[in-house]
Protein backbone atom coordinates (compact mmCIF):
# COMPACT_ATOMS: atom_id res chain seq x y z
CA UNK A 1 0.00 0.00 0.00
CA UNK A 2 2.70 2.71 -0.70
CA UNK A 3 1.58 6.47 -1.13
CA UNK A 4 2.29 6.39 -4.58
CA UNK A 5 -0.88 4.63 -6.01
CA UNK A 6 -0.98 2.21 -8.41
CA UNK A 7 -3.15 2.74 -11.70
CA UNK A 8 -6.48 2.95 -9.86
CA UNK A 9 -5.64 2.87 -6.34
CA UNK A 10 -5.95 5.63 -3.76
CA UNK A 11 -2.99 7.09 -2.35
CA UNK A 12 -2.58 6.42 1.23
CA UNK A 13 -2.26 9.96 2.11
CA UNK A 14 -5.85 10.77 0.45
CA UNK A 15 -7.08 7.95 2.74
CA UNK A 16 -5.36 9.37 5.77
CA UNK A 17 -7.11 13.13 5.17
CA UNK A 18 -11.02 11.14 5.58
CA UNK A 19 -9.54 10.63 9.12
CA UNK A 20 -9.13 14.35 10.89
CA UNK A 21 -6.79 14.69 13.77
CA UNK A 22 -8.10 14.71 17.07
CA UNK A 23 -7.68 16.57 20.66
CA UNK A 24 -6.39 13.83 23.20
CA UNK A 25 -7.90 12.49 25.30
CA UNK A 26 -10.83 11.07 23.53
CA UNK A 27 -13.82 8.09 24.54
CA UNK A 28 -15.13 5.85 21.98
CA UNK A 29 -18.56 5.07 23.95
CA UNK A 30 -21.48 3.50 22.73
CA UNK A 31 -23.08 6.71 20.78
CA UNK A 32 -19.85 8.38 19.69
CA UNK A 33 -19.92 7.26 16.16
CA UNK A 34 -22.91 9.25 15.97
CA UNK A 35 -20.79 12.62 16.60
CA UNK A 36 -18.30 11.38 13.81
CA UNK A 37 -20.67 10.24 11.28
CA UNK A 38 -22.34 14.09 11.41
CA UNK A 39 -18.69 15.58 11.61
CA UNK A 40 -16.83 13.61 8.92
CA UNK A 41 -17.68 12.94 5.19
CA UNK A 42 -18.39 9.45 4.39
CA UNK A 43 -15.88 6.65 3.30
CA UNK A 44 -16.09 6.48 -0.44
CA UNK A 45 -16.60 2.95 -1.46
CA UNK A 46 -13.28 2.87 -3.37
CA UNK A 47 -11.54 3.44 -0.22
CA UNK A 48 -13.55 0.60 1.70
CA UNK A 49 -12.75 -1.99 -1.15
CA UNK A 50 -9.24 -0.87 -1.16
CA UNK A 51 -8.39 -0.15 2.62
CA UNK A 52 -10.81 -0.81 5.42
CA UNK A 53 -11.60 -4.22 3.92
CA UNK A 54 -7.79 -5.36 3.81
CA UNK A 55 -7.31 -3.67 7.45
CA UNK A 56 -10.61 -5.82 8.23
CA UNK A 57 -9.40 -9.12 9.78
CA UNK A 58 -13.67 -10.16 9.92
CA UNK A 59 -15.80 -10.92 6.55
CA UNK A 60 -17.25 -7.61 5.29
CA UNK A 61 -20.76 -8.13 2.88
CA UNK A 62 -23.29 -5.30 1.64
CA UNK A 63 -24.56 -4.74 5.17
CA UNK A 64 -21.47 -4.32 6.65
CA UNK A 65 -20.85 -0.25 7.71
CA UNK A 66 -18.05 2.05 8.26
CA UNK A 67 -17.80 5.32 9.41
CA UNK A 68 -14.26 7.17 9.60
CA UNK A 69 -13.78 8.49 12.60
CA UNK A 70 -10.21 9.71 13.56
CA UNK A 71 -6.52 9.42 12.87
CA UNK A 72 -3.66 9.61 15.60
CA UNK A 73 -0.29 10.38 14.59
CA UNK A 74 2.08 8.16 16.61
CA UNK A 75 5.56 9.01 15.62
CA UNK A 76 7.45 10.69 12.35
CA UNK A 77 7.09 6.91 10.99
CA UNK A 78 3.42 5.66 12.27
CA UNK A 79 -0.09 6.85 12.09
CA UNK A 80 -2.83 5.48 13.96
CA UNK A 81 -6.10 5.36 11.99
CA UNK A 82 -9.75 4.69 14.12
CA UNK A 83 -12.60 3.42 12.42
CA UNK A 84 -16.55 2.32 13.40
CA UNK A 85 -17.26 -0.90 11.66
CA UNK A 86 -20.81 -2.21 11.81
CA UNK A 87 -22.08 -5.68 11.09
CA UNK A 88 -24.77 -7.75 12.35
CA UNK A 89 -25.32 -8.05 15.93
CA UNK A 90 -21.88 -5.83 16.53
CA UNK A 91 -20.43 -2.57 16.04
CA UNK A 92 -16.20 -2.17 17.12
CA UNK A 93 -14.15 0.77 16.96
CA UNK A 94 -10.92 -0.28 15.32
CA UNK A 95 -7.75 1.22 15.63
CA UNK A 96 -5.11 0.28 13.18
CA UNK A 97 -1.83 1.54 13.15
CA UNK A 98 0.17 2.42 9.89
CA UNK A 99 3.53 2.77 8.05
CA UNK A 100 3.62 6.24 6.79
CA UNK A 101 5.47 5.96 4.00
CA UNK A 102 4.53 1.73 2.24
CA UNK A 103 1.14 2.12 4.10
CA UNK A 104 1.98 -1.54 5.93
CA UNK A 105 -0.55 -2.32 8.66
CA UNK A 106 2.08 -2.76 11.51
CA UNK A 107 -0.92 -3.71 14.33
CA UNK A 108 -4.25 -3.70 14.61
CA UNK A 109 -6.58 -3.80 17.99
CA UNK A 110 -10.54 -3.33 18.74
CA UNK A 111 -10.83 -0.42 21.23
CA UNK A 112 -14.72 -0.91 22.14
CA UNK A 113 -18.21 -1.42 20.65
CA UNK A 114 -21.13 -3.92 21.11
CA UNK A 115 -21.17 -7.64 20.57
CA UNK A 116 -24.08 -10.11 21.11
CA UNK A 117 -23.76 -13.77 20.33
CA UNK A 118 -27.26 -15.06 20.92
CA UNK A 119 -26.20 -15.19 24.80
CA UNK A 120 -24.17 -12.16 26.30
CA UNK A 121 -23.94 -8.97 25.31
CA UNK A 122 -20.85 -7.47 25.72
CA UNK A 123 -20.20 -3.66 25.64
CA UNK A 124 -17.17 -1.83 25.86
CA UNK A 125 -15.92 1.78 25.97
CA UNK A 126 -12.21 3.21 25.82
CA UNK A 127 -10.46 6.16 26.41
CA UNK A 128 -7.27 7.29 24.71
CA UNK A 129 -5.49 9.60 26.74
CA UNK A 130 -2.25 12.64 26.00
CA UNK A 131 0.38 9.87 26.55
CA UNK A 132 -1.63 7.19 23.52
CA UNK A 133 -2.51 4.92 26.04
CA UNK A 134 -5.63 3.06 25.98
CA UNK A 135 -8.10 2.54 28.84
CA UNK A 136 -10.75 -0.41 28.02
CA UNK A 137 -13.68 -1.37 30.16
CA UNK A 138 -16.10 -3.98 29.35
CA UNK A 139 -18.90 -5.20 30.73
CA UNK A 140 -21.27 -8.50 30.22
CA UNK A 141 -24.68 -9.19 30.11
CA UNK A 142 -26.57 -11.81 29.75
CA UNK A 143 -30.15 -11.90 28.13
CA UNK A 144 -31.87 -14.04 31.10
CA UNK A 145 -29.55 -13.13 33.99
CA UNK A 146 -28.64 -9.46 33.37
CA UNK A 147 -25.54 -7.55 34.34
CA UNK A 148 -22.52 -10.49 35.27
CA UNK A 149 -20.07 -8.79 36.98
CA UNK A 150 -17.67 -11.70 36.58
CA UNK A 151 -17.72 -10.61 32.69
CA UNK A 152 -16.48 -7.28 33.12
CA UNK A 153 -12.63 -6.55 32.07
CA UNK A 154 -10.63 -3.80 32.04
CA UNK A 155 -7.55 -3.20 29.86
CA UNK A 156 -4.63 -0.77 29.40
CA UNK A 157 -2.57 -0.49 26.77
CA UNK A 158 -0.11 1.68 25.32
CA UNK A 159 0.58 2.66 21.51
CA UNK A 160 4.51 2.60 21.25
CA UNK A 161 5.80 4.79 18.82
CA UNK A 162 6.94 1.86 16.19
CA UNK A 163 3.07 1.06 16.00
CA UNK A 164 2.58 -1.54 18.38
CA UNK A 165 -0.03 -2.32 21.12
CA UNK A 166 1.68 -3.48 24.36
CA UNK A 167 -0.43 -4.59 27.05
CA UNK A 168 -0.01 -2.85 30.46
Amino acid sequence: MPDQPTPGRISLRHVLEKFPEVDLPITLGEETHLTFSRRNDPIPALIIEQYLKEWDEMEADEHTEYIACFRLPISEQVVGVVYWRAGLLEYRYEMVTLNRKSGEVIDKHTLGGTLYDGIDLTQSVATINEEKTIYIASGQRQAELGYSAAGSTAQRLQVTDGGKFVEM
